[in-house]
């Protein structure tokens, strides 16, 4: 034969006994089962705020990006009927107060005082009556007379102290009165000054100067600028799996280079039935040098990772658990876990075993 032929039929043979590139060999390593979820970092402590009753956003003194403090007033509502209110509740409270009405008490005292003359003057004029009917002065009549009018001072005197008890009665009751609705009207004005619930930053203003606002319409986001949390959405397929504790790898379009490490550290127990999706809750073991509120994170969360297992592609185990060895014949294997692209073989294959495309 040429030489040339003979080269040809060596390549030949090398090609034919060499495996095709779809066969593969499982391999021992290790093997990490993880649970996908998106989701976004928001402000520990973010609320919308809400202002308690309705009226025009007369300014905002916050802006965004600012920082505030628990009880700072960072919107003022106005409301004529609310200022008017408590200006009328003011008028009221003032003019109903003991102290204004001191004339009318002073008044009575003055008829009781006078009250009490005229009871001890009769007493001592039937006195002097009785006496005279005994030196046979006068007669039973004029003693009568006289023991009648006493009685009448008595009963007179007693309505005079009954009248000054009661007015007195009325007066705390209307002065406490007043009092009260000039402070229920202030609460209500002071209402109109919307306050800050937590120390932290000024995420948005939602509401523009002159626009008309309600308990019902949120004005403002506010929030911690130190400290975030991560809210994930877990699919319900997976929510199962999910325990407080667990580690999640994160990555962010903000840091394209560098995954970050969070702990999962609440579950909430209700799905959401629009996304059929459960919300959790984590927060950074290692954190960025800077966030914001809202940012985009996508998450890995691990669910377990064994070490030396026996593993091969899914793409070669068949949906009811057979794999297609070299020479054409199928077998059933045990798997266990499973990544995004590799499973565990727990039982049905050795690494010698030779597999192809099912």
């Amino acid at each position: 034969m040429k030489p040339a032929a003979i080269v040809l039929l060596c390549l030949f043979a090398v090609v034919s006994c060499s495996e095709p590139k779809d066969v593969i060999h499982p391999e021992e390593r290790s093997i990490t089962q993880s649970v996908y979820a998106s989701g976004v970092i928001v402000s520990k402590d973010q609320y919308q705020v809400f202002a308690t009753a309705s009226g025009i956003l007369e300014r905002m003194l916050v802006s965004e990006g600012d920082s505030v403090t628990a009880g700072q007033i960072i919107a003022q509502v106005t409301n004529q009927i609310a200022t008017l209110t408590r200006e009328n509740a003011t008028v009221a409270s003032d003019y109903a107060s003991v102290r204004n009405n001191e004339e009318k008490l002073d008044e009575l005292r003055a008829a009781i005082q006078l009250a009490a003359l005229k009871r001890a003057d009769d007493s001592l004029m039937t006195l002097r009556q009785q006496r005279l009917l005994k030196q046979s002065v006068g007669s039973q009549i004029d003693v009568e007379q006289r023991e009648l009018a006493a009685a009448n001072s008595r009963t007179a005197h007693v309505n005079a102290i009954l009248k000054y008890t009661q007015l007195a009665k009325q007066l705390r009751f209307a002065s406490q009165q007043a009092k009260l609705n000039r402070e229920i009207s202030a609460v209500a004005s002071d209402d109109l000054a919307v306050r800050s619930e937590v120390t932290g930053k000024v995420y948005s203003i939602l509401k523009k100067r002159g626009e008309a606002i309600s308990p019902q319409t949120p004005i403002a986001l506010l929030g911690s600028d130190s400290a975030f949390i991560i809210e994930l959405q877990v699919d319900e397929y997976d929510i199962a799996s999910m325990r407080v504790g667990q580690i999640a790898y994160l990555t962010m379009d903000s840091y394209r280079d560098t995954v970050f490490r969070a702990t999962i550290t609440k579950i909430y127990p209700i799905m959401n039935a629009r996304t059929k999706s459960f919300t959790v809750e984590a927060v950074f073991v290692e954190k960025p040098k800077k966030l914001f509120a809202n940012l985009t994170v996508e998450a890995n969360i691990v669910l377990q990772t064994k070490k030396n297992v026996l593993i091969i592609p899914r793409i070669y185990v068949t949906k009811d658990g057979y794999v297609k060895l070299s020479d054409g014949t199928t077998k059933k294997v045990v798997e266990g876990i499973r990544d995004y692209q590799m499973v565990e073989i727990m039982s049905g294959l050795s690494k010698s075993d030779a597999l192809m495309k099912p």
